[in-house]
């Protein structure tokens, strides 16, 4: 199992109760790292939310007598023979009670209203096992100096139905210049129309209500640990995003140390990209920004219900390709030239071949790796990159044209697809063994 992940940070440019602050909210996260290693068997290399043995057809018939058997905070037990919903406030109540102390601690030591408030309200929160309204108050933190994403909030550790949640932990601080540049990002993607798909949460969604912060990330815990995002956006879903809006926080510093030990040494297996080690940490940063707002927004509200298992995989694959089609409108608008958006485009298949070579050894991955391994297929299959020598060659006017294709085809899927339109996809090109053609780095 792995353990919590630390970042540096200029420790000099904070004071005193600042430190003391920030040690209280990592001993949060050693906490909920707890919670996770119960969560999952790395062992087995799944997540315990339901008992093993049992079939999904089983699980199913329960939840009719039951609806708090498929609820996002519950585990699955069996008792007497029957399966049984027990609330994760219930069963990781020793940690959550740790978790509520250690927020009153900071609540004393934090030296503004707004941060006192947010401890406070979180721990509340935590203490009624009120999971939703963590997240609501999480959502409202846009420009305090610290902010703590903790709790359950992700479900694709759940492989048999996408709803139960797993508890993470991010701790970082705001980076106020870095955020003006998105911002700016942000305010061109609004007017573009194809962000704006009919019945999507983006139709009608006030642009106040998109809210992007850049922090530097101090602490992961949880499967955040392994799987290093360089960003997240929540909520997930479509109903909240509607409700509540969604805020986009980007973790500038993991997201360089990301590219500097993950993304850039597959370089190496590309032919001629043409581009420098800042250009394409440059591209992969717009991209990793595109593919949150992108997110964020286009949301369905049916979409979970309809793809059931896929929705994690069509939500994340349709964010990254139609946020890669929006780059070309960012061309026109002066935003980026052409170079930019290759180097986006180069971005975007680093990312999958990343992702690519890590899935088997992290599940969290799998559901990215899913869609990459349809783009990589697709692209193969009409011309766009070649493998020469265990090496990938790439179109970049023909990939751009193909994505283009595919987005149409995800797009129409998260707006109307059902389980076995997606079943479809995924069987014709979900191929993970593209991943194997390619030279070992």
């Amino acid at each position: 199992m792995t353990k919590p992940r630390f970042f540096e940070f200029p420790k000099s440019k904070f004071s005193k109760k600042e430190r003391e602050l920030i040690a209280i909210l990592c001993e949060v996260g050693e906490v909920i790292h707890k919670i996770w290693d119960k969560q999952y068997d790395s062992k087995a290399g799944r997540a315990n939310f339901y008992p093993s043995g049992v079939s999904k057809k089983q699980i199913v018939e329960a939840a009719k007598k039951d609806k708090d058997i498929l609820a996002p905070y519950t585990l699955v037990k069996k008792d007497k023979g029957k399966l049984v919903a027990v609330s994760y406030r219930d069963e990781y109540k020793k940690e959550i009670d740790q978790i509520c102390v250690l927020l009153d601690k900071a609540a004393d030591v934090a030296d503004s209203r707004g941060m006192r408030k947010f401890f406070l309200q979180t721990r509340k929160a935590f203490d009624k096992g009120d999971f939703n309204t963590a997240l609501r108050v999480y959502l409202g933190n846009i420009d305090l100096q610290f902010d703590i994403l903790v709790g359950p909030t992700e479900t694709y550790n759940d492989k048999l139905f996408g709803k139960k949640k797993a508890f993470e932990y991010i701790l970082s601080v705001y980076n106020p210049e870095e955020s003006k540049y998105v911002e700016q990002m942000e305010r061109v993607m609004q007017n573009i129309s194809i962000l704006k798909p009919k019945r999507s949460v983006a139709e009608k969604i006030d642009a106040k209500k998109v809210r992007v912060r850049v922090d530097d990330a101090i602490m992961y815990a949880g499967p955040n640990a392994s799987l290093h995002p360089s960003s997240t956006n929540l909520p997930n879903e479509p109903e909240m995003v509607a409700k509540y809006g969604t805020k986009i926080s980007v973790y500038r510093n993991a997201m360089h140390d990301k590219f500097e030990k993950k993304i850039k040494p597959h370089v190496s297996r590309f032919v001629d990209i043409g581009l420098t080690d800042s250009e394409l940490e440059e591209g992969y940063f717009r991209l990793i920004m595109l593919h949150e707002i992108t997110e964020g927004v286009v949301k369905f509200s049916d979409m979970q219900k309809r793809l059931e298992q896929y929705f994690d995989a069509v939500r994340e694959f349709n964010a990254f390709i139609l946020g890669v089609k929006s780059a070309s409108y960012h061309v026109l608008q002066g935003l980026i030239d052409t170079k930019q958006y290759h180097s986006i485009l180069f971005g975007l298949m680093l990312y999958g071949i990343d992702v690519g070579a890590r899935y088997q050894n992290d599940s969290s991955l799998i559901e990215y790796a899913r869609g990459f391994s349809v783009l990589l297929s697709f692209a193969l299959e009409r011309g766009s990159i070649e493998i020469v020598d265990k090496k990938i060659k790439v179109d970049p006017v023909m990939l751009s044209s193909d994505i283009d294709v595919m987005s149409s085809v995800m797009l129409q899927l998260s707006e109307e697809g059902s389980v076995s339109d997606a079943e479809t996809l995924f069987n014709e090109y979900a191929d993970f063994s593209v991943f194997e053609k390619l030279e070992k780095v």
